[in-house]
């Protein structure tokens, strides 16, 4: 719950971002004609009839890793080398010391331990538009890790 002048405030700056979107106030939750609010709203904004950027082309890329039974610390090595190449990697990985779940953004990276098995050994790891790294993957995974690794 804000006040009127918070009120304002932040509309304007969402304005400034989108000055397209639709606010609709309310008062404790409750939106007073709220059918015909959202009704009236015109189609010709400029929001519904656009053509999508969202093709094939300008997807980043998603690469399925597979390997088992590496060491945690190779593992470990490989990701805080790695993720900050990456857009994002997630999965969960058997090594030797047990199943891990892993997910990775940017410089931080996460590891849980498992308590049963997973039914894939194995990281996605999408990466950023600009770059193709499958190379420096190999090649950051070999220099850490001497098991196997399965690139889908």
């Amino acid at each position: 719950m804000v006040d009127f002048t918070v009120l304002k405030k932040l509309t304007t700056v969402v304005r400034k971002i989108n000055p397209k979107t639709r606010i609709i106030e309310t008062r404790f939750c409750k939106v007073t004609n709220i059918v015909e609010e959202i009704l009236e709203f015109p189609l010709n904004a400029g929001l519904f009839h656009r053509t999508s950027v969202n093709t094939i082309h300008s997807r980043e890329k998603s690469i399925l890793l597979k390997s088992s039974n590496m060491s945690l610390k190779g593992l470990l090595n490989f990701l805080t080398e790695f993720s900050p190449i990456a857009l994002r990697i997630k999965g969960e990985m058997k090594t030797s010391q047990g199943w891990y779940r892993i997910d990775c953004v940017g410089n931080q990276v996460n590891f849980e331990r498992l308590n049963k098995a997973s039914s894939n050994s194995c990281l996605v790891i999408i990466s950023r538009r600009e770059k193709s790294i499958i190379k420096e993957l190999k090649s950051i995974w070999k220099r850490y890790n001497r098991q196997e690794l399965s690139l889908v």
